[in-house]
This record gives C-alpha cells, sequence and structure tokens, in this order.
C-alpha cells in the first residue's frame, strides 16, 4: 500500500467485514528529531474479541516517524517488528504487562 487514500481503502475493507482485536500499547520513547519531526517507539500487542488477555503472537515493537505540517501531524513511517521473545518468558511477561489500551477510532 502507498499514500493515504490507498492505505484508507484497505483498511476500510478490513474492518467493515469481521470484529477485530483491542489494540493496547505502551510508549516507550519519544525522541525529537527537529522541531517538525520526532520518533515514537512503543510496545503494542492485541486483546482477541470476546478476551481479557493479550494474544502473545500479536506482540510487536513499533517505531512511527511522526511530522508536523499544516493542518496536523501525520505518519510519515510505521515501522512493525513482531516480538516473540524467543522462549524469554519473563521479558514476554513483562511486555503484556506493560501495555495499555488506547481507543482508536
Amino acid at each position: 500500500m502507498n499514500g493515504r487514500g490507498e492505505i484508507a481503502s484497505e483498511l476500510r475493507k478490513i474492518f467493515a467485514d469481521h470484529l477485530t482485536a483491542t489494540y493496547v500499547a505502551k510508549v516507550r520513547e519519544v525522541r525529537a528529531l527537529s522541531s517538525q519531526a520526532a520518533l515514537v517507539r512503543a510496545g503494542v500487542g492485541i486483546v482477541p474479541p470476546g478476551k481479557a488477555a493479550l494474544n502473545p503472537a500479536g506482540n510487536a515493537i513499533q517505531s512511527v516517524l511522526v511530522v508536523a505540517e499544516t493542518g496536523g501531524i501525520k505518519v510519515d513511517l510505521l515501522q512493525n517488528t513482531r516480538a516473540t521473545f524467543q522462549g524469554q518468558f519473563p521479558m514476554s511477561l513483562a511486555h503484556g504487562r506493560s501495555v495499555h489500551v488506547y481507543s482508536v477510532a
């Protein structure tokens, strides 16, 4: 997908046809790169519909480059890296306990 319109079109298709998980995130770092740009890093996860706990398969680390433009802030780049924690149960558990539910409309 490339560009705002194409991304919005594809996401509308996904969210229109089935229940989606609740998105949860914990912002770990916000680093100003300039007066107009920042790097935001977060641990993220998902809670499946009808469940109360995180699905470990949905754990990820995200880096987002945000840029201030006329009319608001836009995402310039989103990097999503799956976080499997390769058998490191305490690290996986710590990731799961550190996320918070954010309302995504």
